[in-house]
Formats: C-alpha cells, structure tokens, sequence
C-alpha cells in the first residue's frame, strides 16, 4: 500500500493527540502541549495560549477564541481561512448606525445594538470570518 509521508504524518498527529488526551483524563493532571499547527491547538486544547513575539495574546477555550478573539492578531490567525480585515467608520444616524467602508453600507438598528454608542464616529476596522 502507498501513502505520502505527509498522510502518514496527519495520521501519527492525531492518533498521538488522542492518546495525549486520554493520559492526562487518565493521570487526572493538566499538560501542557506546544504546537505552531492551530488545527492541532483547537482539537487537542482544553485552554489554547496564543502568542506572539513572545507575549500572551488570549487564553480561552477554543470556542471563545473563534468565537470572541480578543484583539486583530487572535482574530487573523485563529480559523482556516483566516479573518478578512476591512477599515470602516461607524456612523449614527437617527434611530440608526450606518457603517461605511470599501464601497458597502451596512445599516444597523441602533436598539439592538446600543454597545456601539461609544464607537460612533469613529474609524474601526471591521472583521469577517468565511465559513467554509
């Protein structure tokens, strides 16, 4: 039977991930893991460290890292394929926020979203996550 190294290599990781797993329920103790792959972080990790250049970034499950990343670095390199970036301003209009950006409106009712009061005005940088 053929395989490529790389299949093979897929295959170890997460059986070893696995096993990893199952020890630490086992040993009732906490490890801790090191990888640069996120794929392996996020299945393997109850609690993921992101960092960069050496600095703690988040720490969370990996659902809120998905889900609630907590600054543009978190929300660019967690998921696959990562977090597009767009530079917006956020406007109040009557009972309304308008935000502009790179040729799109996007109109929101400012009852169901009264926690952006305080970024009216102002310049942000909006993200969107394609889902696949």
């Amino acid at each position: 039977m053929w395989f490529t190294f790389s299949l093979f290599t897929a295959f170890f990781f997460a059986a070893q991930g696995a096993w990893i797993k199952k020890l630490s329920a086992k040993l009732q103790t906490t490890m801790i893991y090191v990888t640069h792959d996120q794929v392996e972080a996020m299945t393997m990790g109850d609690r993921i460290v992101v960092m960069k250049d050496g600095f703690i970034q988040q720490v969370d499950d990996p659902i809120k890292l998905y889900s609630e990343p907590k600054n543009k670095f978190v929300a660019g390199f967690i998921g696959s394929p990562s977090m597009n970036f767009m530079e917006t301003k956020l406007l109040a209009r009557d009972s309304k926020y308008e935000i502009k950006g790179g040729g799109f409106n996007i109109v929101l009712n400012k009852s169901a979203f009264k926690f952006l009061e305080s970024y009216s005005g102002r310049e942000l940088v909006m993200g969107i996550r394609p889902k696949i």
